[in-house]
């Protein structure tokens, strides 16, 4: 898995749209495999899209993350998703949402149930990027514990507006 070195806005396309981005540059990188975007759109969650996997997930470069699909989805991982498709270090001010902030519109458990009080329609499914009406929730890749033991990693921020910019996770199936 990686953490996107490009930032979008939150016009992703949906699922399908951020999905081709993340396989863009996985390819770009000489990455083997298939890789999804962790991201809910008006259709689909990665609950939904993902390969389940038994095995563990890790970052490019080996770092562990979680154990399996379920370790993943429980609620806390090992270590902050931070490193884009070449195995780089993210710095936090990478996009223009709250520091170390990716797009998500996700749930821990990868499902589209979102906190209670969120008001935004995660930008239209991710195909809005008008920043006056909608907004998106956004996970933190910070390197701070609770950004991964605490879910802040899929559920940090709920209110960015969708002309900001940030980059996305993305998953080898």
């Amino acid at each position: 898995m990686f953490l996107t070195s490009e930032v979008y806005t939150a016009d992703l396309g949906g699922a399908v749209g951020a999905d081709a981005k993340c396989q863009a540059l996985a390819d770009a990188a000489g990455l083997a495999g298939e890789y999804r975007a962790w991201i809910t759109d008006a259709e689909s969650s990665p609950a939904s899209r993902f390969t389940r996997s038994p095995v563990a997930y890790e970052l490019i470069g080996g770092k562990h993350v979680a154990d399996s699909w379920e370790d993943l989805t429980d609620g806390s991982i090992a270590k902050a998703i931070d490193r884009n498709e070449l195995g780089e270090l993210v710095p936090p001010d990478h996009g223009t949402v709250p520091p170390a902030s990716a797009w998500t519109g996700t749930a821990p458990s990868g499902q589209t149930n979102l906190p209670s009080g969120f008001g935004g329609t995660n930008c239209g499914g991710f195909t809005s990027s008008d920043g006056s009406t909608d907004n998106a929730l956004v996970g933190s890749w910070n390197d701070d514990e609770l950004a991964f033991a605490e879910s802040y990693w899929t559920v940090y921020y709920e209110n960015v507006l969708c002309d900001e910019t940030a980059p996305l996770y993305c998953f080898e199936q």
